[in-house]
């Protein structure tokens, strides 16, 4: 969720033993960058789905 409501996605990781502490990562990472990868639903639903990113010019993609 954005929690702070910046525009970027935050984590929340709650524990599930009550004395421990919950951690809120916020994301401050620089905006204006992003990419959206959906992976169907079909047989695993994404379970184990490997996704590799490139830049431009890298990996044999022209530049």
């Amino acid at each position: 969720a954005d929690v702070d409501r910046d525009g970027r996605l935050d984590v929340l990781a709650v524990e599930w033993e009550p004395s421990l502490p919950s951690i809120m990562f916020r994301n401050t990472s620089a905006s204006g960058h992003w990419i959206e990868v959906s992976v169907g639903a079909e047989l695993g639903g994404g379970v184990g789905t490997r996704v590799d990113v490139f830049s431009s010019g890298a990996a044999g993609d022209p530049a």
